[in-house]
């Protein structure tokens, strides 16, 4: 009795020794791992696009608030109209990718650990860093807009100020 077990034992521990050397095994093992690491480059530049917008927020608002003022002192001019639809759009924007992105992937949720659950989460962050992108150029784009319009307003402001001082 006690050599068939030492036998099974003997049996066994070969039995995991194969295994664990199993060229196969290693290479789908290893290939995961690949796709974990780039699962988790994936999520860290998502939140790093979104750490350089996130503080241009403000200044969105800052704009949007001077194209009230602007509609306010006349509201026949609808470049400022148009910019404060593209400012709220932008700002709008962020606030949904935002809210969608920490539904999909809770603060301090695991990296996926198989490979079904990486086919399943990939495309969606792979999608949701394709968006935050999209809203970064978008709020750049239209920061950029509305700068130019309130400077332009300034020029114009100061040439009619420049006439009246004659």
């Amino acid at each position: 009795m006690n050599s068939i077990v030492k036998y099974f034992f003997a049996v066994l521990l070969l039995g995991l020794i194969s295994c664990k050397n199993d060229p196969k095994v290693e290479a789908q093992s290893q290939e995961l791992e690949n796709e974990i690491a780039q699962y988790d480059a994936l999520m860290e530049e998502a939140i790093e696009v979104h750490d350089d917008v996130m503080p241009k927020m403000g200044r969105l608002m800052e704009l949007s608030e001077m194209m009230d003022q602007q509609i306010k002192k006349d509201s026949t001019i609808s470049e400022f109209k148009i910019a404060k639809e593209k400012l709220n759009a932008a700002h709008d924007d962020m606030m949904t990718w935002m809210r969608e992105y920490s539904e999909q992937f809770p603060y301090g949720e695991e990296s996926p650990a198989t490979a079904a659950a990486l086919d399943q989460k990939m495309p969606v962050l792979e999608e949701k860093v394709e968006e935050i992108k999209r809203v970064k150029t978008e709020t750049e784009n239209v920061i950029t807009y509305a700068q130019n319009l309130m400077k332009k307003v300034a020029v114009d402001d100061f040439k009619k100020d420049q006439s009246i001082a004659k």
